[in-house]
């Protein structure tokens, strides 16, 4: 194989700004993004080997990959048993997420209702304390009347 007119350090680079700048892959065939496409937008020849370098350099072709699958495209290399495997993955990981939100949302609202209840049973609590009070206020006072009224009888 004739080594890239460029170093592997300059394509890395590229390859890293490329995927800084957030820039999507393009989809090739069986939902995998294309290594062809992407040397083209890295503005190198295919022709020149940068498809076989990419291929070969298992750490630049490992960051593209990862970067592929959060785009939702498949990694180059991946069998379609594996891209079936890891598909049903992402829809079980996303209806987890989808579930901790609704768990997440569920919580919240709890924990405002349990505030809100909180705050009406101090309230009750107070109000009792002042019922309470008046109450025996009430009561001494009838006793101080049936006092005077029985103490007028005898």
């Amino acid at each position: 194989m004739a080594k890239p007119a460029t170093t592997s350090a300059e394509v890395a680079t590229k390859v890293q700004a490329f995927i800084d700048a957030g820039r999507p892959l393009s989809a090739g065939r069986g939902g995998r993004w294309s290594v062809v496409a992407l040397v083209r937008e890295l503005g190198f020849v295919p022709a020149e080997n940068y498809v076989q370098y990419l291929w070969k350099n298992k750490e630049v072709l490992d960051v593209l990959n990862s970067y592929a699958v959060e785009q939702g495209l498949a990694a180059v290399g991946s069998t379609p048993e594996e891209n079936a495997a890891d598909a049903a993955l992402r829809k079980r990981y996303a209806k987890v997420a989808s579930q901790a939100r609704e768990d997440g949302q569920a919580a919240a609202m709890a924990r405002s209702e349990v505030r809100v209840l909180s705050e009406r049973v101090q309230a009750l609590e107070q109000e009792n304390v002042t019922l309470r009070a008046e109450n025996e206020a009430l009561k001494a006072r009838i006793a101080s009347i049936r006092n005077g009224f029985l103490h007028r009888l005898t």
